[in-house]
């Protein structure tokens, strides 16, 4: 499985949120908050007999900023604000670090807003044809004519970034020494080989051609990247292990004959996983129907039957939009519970096992729009 979507940019406010917003008093997590639903009901054979065959579920949008089956798209960042390195290094280049204090030593503060009305930034002129001013509002308008999907993908970008932000600083994570300098190390040598293949006098030159930007900024950018894309799955797991949640596997089939061969077999005392890998429908086959864990709180059948069976148990057939699911609920782990110094060792040999996978993600990502206050209204009034 892909390692977490990057979430580009978006760490615009990194060192001043870190700071503002170091305290665990910032926000309350009880992943217990939901209560659990009714499990589904399992099949009858008279019901199997009478069930047609689930069809194909439609295609989604992904990019929609309140559809939690998404991922974010990369998006380019705007700050003013020094990217800080949460091990304890800010660096105005990835090749000369310079000491900084912890962030929760520093004093912030918050950029002041500007005396300005959405009129007035609706008609902020970008240039000029003929002495007759181009505003912003023209811009965002037609960029939203052209590329609706590509807009809502940038904005749930940089919604996400602040909020994986928010939640890095509420966890206290650190990175490891010097991980968002390798990081721009690597990508400054992957654009060196494209400047070489351009016949680039130099990667500065082919930074400024290329990418359109001065090479000081293009490196600025490139930090704060790495910083969100480093801080966003050890946000994710370190959710996930300190939520309640279970390990589970499943199997999945469309027929009454099929339903009929996993019982007999499982009957018989065949693994769960020799079985989903011989007969389930569902890509998880190839992993003898492992699935990413899941998080007690959401109405989708498969956790609600994961939270409603004891360890060890298989519950099946129940009826899931894809067909007909048999669900074994493997583990129920304790949650972990603390901040990063008490948890990260646990998180990081996690994400050295396995990395995070979509459902994962997209679980917490519809937590964290659920936790997180969001509104962007202020963009679409650009173009009212």
């Amino acid at each position: 499985m892909k390692p977490l979507p990057s979430t580009g940019a978006g760490a615009a406010m990194l060192a001043l949120c870190l700071a503002a917003c170091a305290s665990s008093d910032n926000r309350s997590v009880d992943p217990n908050s939901t209560p659990m639903l009714a499990a589904p009901k399992e099949m009858s054979a008279a019901e199997l007999e009478s069930q047609p065959a689930a069809p194909d579920p439609p295609a989604s949008d992904p990019s929609s900023v309140a559809d939690a089956n998404s991922s974010p798209a990369p998006a380019t960042p705007s700050t003013e604000a020094e990217v800080v390195d949460t091990a304890g290094a800010a660096s105005s280049s990835p090749a000369s670090p310079s000491s900084t204090s912890r962030p929760s030593d520093q004093t912030v503060t918050w950029p002041q807003g500007v005396d300005a009305t959405p009129e007035d930034i609706a008609n902020y002129g970008i240039g000029s044809v003929a002495g007759r001013k181009i505003p912003l509002s023209d811009l965002v308008a037609k960029w939203i004519w052209r590329e609706p999907a590509r807009v809502r993908a940038i904005l749930d970008d940089i919604v996400l970034s602040r909020i994986i932000v928010f939640e890095a600083a509420a966890m206290q994570i650190e990175l490891p020494d010097g991980a968002i300098k390798a990081s721009v190390d690597a990508r400054l040598k992957r654009l060196d080989a494209e400047a070489n293949a351009a016949g680039s006098p130099s990667l500065e030159a082919y930074i400024q051609e290329a990418l359109g930007m001065a090479p000081d900024v293009f490196m600025k950018y490139a930090q704060e990247e790495a910083a969100i894309d480093l801080l966003a799955p050890r946000c994710v797991r370190s959710w996930l292990l300190s939520s309640d949640h279970r390990e589970i596997r499943a199997i999945t089939v469309k027929t009454k004959a099929e339903v009929d061969q996993v019982q007999a077999r499982l009957a018989q005392g065949e693994s769960f996983a020799s079985v989903a890998t011989e007969l389930s429908i569902d890509p998880s086959k190839e992993d003898g129907g492992r699935l990413p864990p899941v998080v007690r709180g959401s109405d989708l059948v498969l956790t609600r039957t994961a939270f409603a069976a004891e360890v060890g148990e298989v519950s099946g057939p129940i009826k899931d939009r894809d067909g007909l699911l048999f669900v074994l609920v493997e583990a129920a782990p304790t949650p972990l519970e603390g901040l990063w110094p008490d948890i990260g060792d646990e998180v990081e040999a996690s994400l050295e096992a396995r990395d995070i996978e979509d459902p994962e993600f997209w679980q917490w990502k519809a937590q964290m729009l659920g936790r997180y206050d969001v509104n962007m209204d202020p963009f679409l009034d650009l173009v009212k």
